[in-house]
């Protein structure tokens, strides 16, 4: 038996009910070792015909990989990768790359934390249920249709009234989704997306049958203006959802953070730096522009872009979708008569408020008075 040890992982799941990326095993000394999941007997007889050729091409010094290898069952859809370790050399913890680990602690974080959620319609009264029902209308989605999808523009609260859906999201630099959790009867979706103008960032299917019950942004808004009750339960359910969010991006908001708008948008940022008391600058760029927010014990207080700040400039700060961010543990200096005064979460509400109101079209202005500001 060869001494090198050879490691084989999922880096594909595709329709398999037994494997998930990042699943594998070792091979060394006669000896397998499962480091995590399970693994499917086909999987191994289509791979175990590699191995010879592999251990030929590897080189007694280096790491050899060698990938994808497909199961041998059409539909399946898992990809592998085979790793051969040099003479002497081992792997005794599961060999996923930093990014996979981290998106798999990821989701099991956020799935855990929304399964204890508990259901929303269990925190209104009934006559504020019944007045929900009247303003909703109804339609039932087969064999995991998609009901909402991760990246769409959302206006709508969902209300599951029969069956079950399942929550997935694609996190950064993952080549599939990843499962979060099941909803039951009762509990809502999409509030994030629709209280806050951003893009919905999970993915919401049927699982596999279910009836929702769907408000639309009006309706939403009616009810919060005149039921106390739903306004207390809107709140509670967005506190305990920013509560999933914040766990899942906590190493995200770390001093040194760096990062892709399109990935965490900038009210996601403002979010997590606020709930975690940051000190620091938040430096965004859009192009040739440079906005920075500065941030002093997670309070928002000041926001420029060229020559232009205050609230008027988070605005349109917060609104980029394209481009990079970064955090400085360094705090801009901000003159008493630039800072922000408002509250962080009353900018937040505000910036709802005037998206949904007037769209981008304030923002332009103050774009062009900016200027271009050169970048390091």
């Amino acid at each position: 038996m060869d001494p090198r040890q050879i490691n084989v992982i999922v880096t594909e799941g595709g329709k398999c009910p037994l494997l998930n990326v990042g699943d594998s095993l070792s091979i060394c000394d006669n000896e397998i070792r499962m480091h995590s999941g399970k693994m499917c007997m086909r999987a191994l007889d289509a791979l175990y015909v590699q191995l010879p050729a592999c251990l030929r091409a590897a080189s007694p010094k280096e790491v050899y990989s060698h990938g994808p290898l497909h199961c041998s069952r059409a539909f399946c859809g898992v990809t592998f990768r085979i790793e051969v370790l040099p003479v002497g050399s081992s792997r005794k913890t599961d060999p996923l790359t930093d990014t996979r680990r981290g998106n798999a602690r990821r989701a099991a974080i956020a799935g855990a934390m929304l399964q204890n959620l508990g259901s929303f319609m269990e925190r209104v009264p009934s006559e504020v249920s019944s007045r929900l029902m009247r303003s909703s209308s109804l339609e039932t989605f087969n064999n995991g249709e998609t009901i909402l999808a991760e990246g769409e523009v959302n206006d709508k609260l969902f209300i599951v009234g029969d069956g079950e859906v399942c929550l997935t999201r694609r996190f950064p630099l993952a080549s599939e989704d990843s499962f979060l959790a099941v909803l039951g009867v009762g509990e809502c979706f999409g509030e994030m997306s629709l209280l806050t103008d951003q893009n919905n960032q999970i993915t919401v299917r049927a699982h596999p049958t279910a009836t929702i019950y769907t408000l639309d942004q009006e309706a939403v808004y009616r009810l919060m203006n005149t039921s106390a009750h739903f306004n207390l339960a809107m709140s509670q359910m967005l506190a305990d959802r920013l509560r999933v969010f914040l766990a899942t991006i906590e190493d995200e908001v770390r001093p040194g953070m760096r990062g892709d708008l399109a990935t965490i948008p900038v009210v996601d940022l403002v979010q997590a730096l606020n709930a975690t008391r940051r000190c620091g600058t938040l430096v965004l760029s859009h192009g040739l522009l440079e906005g920075r927010i500065v941030f002093e014990k997670g309070k928002l207080i000041g926001a420029t872009l060229g020559t232009e700040f205050g609230d008027d400039v988070f605005y349109v700060l917060a609104d980029w979708h394209v481009g990079n961010f970064s955090f400085e543990t360094t705090k801009d200096d901000v003159d008493e008569t630039q800072r922000i005064q408002k509250d962080t979460l009353n900018l937040l509400m505000e910036f709802a408020r005037r998206m949904d109101e007037s769209g981008r079209s304030r923002n332009s202005s103050i774009i062009r008075k900016s200027g271009i500001v050169k970048r390091d």
